[in-house]
């Protein structure tokens, strides 16, 4: 008998392309209400878009579907990946936030940003306990899109500290970026692609704890007015038990 892994069923995939008029439309994702994120009418092929307002400190965006992704954590349950293509129309040089990645808190419950950088000083921030993804901060040194992960509270993999300067990547005002993270056995090995280029490996203890996590996207308001758009957001895992 053929297991489900000989089928293309044999992964557990979830895709958003935001094809509908509403967020509203979504009642199963989670969303923030100041900035709110409102599906661009006008846009082809979907985007969602947080409008970050000028020297607010609010928080943005929303989490997909509830806390039910977990990470591979034995042999054979391969590997946990997921993609964002994102937007800025200006690029925040001070304060302005976005991170895209998994938390183990739905955005409507989020109270801050997983992460904050002051210069080349990583932080993980107490709301959520574990997140893992990428973080761009105005306030860091050489602003770039930073592999981050943190587990219960404490950070452990610190894109800041040790992404290479040749593999930094910024973002680009009005162009698009896509960001991808492959989660690996017990979260001990977690790979970073930027526009599907290689940035970082991290090879160590668990990045995250293993724990139901959901994928986010989520925006901080700073002194720079902003509109960050979202593409899409897929996310696959080998289905268990094949």
């Amino acid at each position: 008998m053929a297991s489900a892994t000989d089928t293309t069923r044999g992964k557990v995939m979830f895709f958003e392309d935001f094809l509908y008029d509403v967020v509203a439309d979504k009642p199963e994702y989670s969303v923030s209400t100041d900035p709110v994120p409102e599906i661009v009418a006008t846009a082809s092929d979907g985007v969602v878009r947080t409008t970050l307002d000028v020297s607010q400190s609010n928080v943005g965006g929303m989490g997909f579907g509830t806390t039910h992704w977990f990470i591979p954590n034995a042999a054979g349950e391969g590997t946990l990946s997921c993609e964002f293509r994102v937007r800025m129309s200006v690029v925040s040089s001070t304060d302005g936030s976005t991170f895209v990645g998994f938390t183990d808190a739905q955005v409507d419950v989020v109270s801050e940003n997983p992460f904050t950088i002051s210069g080349t000083a990583l932080t993980a921030s107490a709301n959520p306990d574990d997140a893992i993804g990428f973080i761009f901060h105005g306030a860091a040194t050489n602003a770039s899109w930073y592999p981050v992960s943190q587990n219960n509270d404490a950070v452990v993999i610190d894109g800041v500290t040790n992404v290479a300067a040749l593999d930094r990547v910024p973002p680009v005002a009005t162009e698009w970026q896509t960001l991808r993270m492959d989660i690996h056995e017990g979260a001990k090995v977690v790979e970073f692609y930027v526009d599907g280029v290689f940035i970082y490996r991290y090879a160590g203890s668990q990045a995250i704890d293993d724990v139901a996590l959901t994928p986010a996207w989520i925006n901080l308001e700073g002194t720079d007015a902003s509109n960050v758009d979202l593409d899409y957001v897929y996310v696959e895992k080998t289905r268990l038990g094949n």
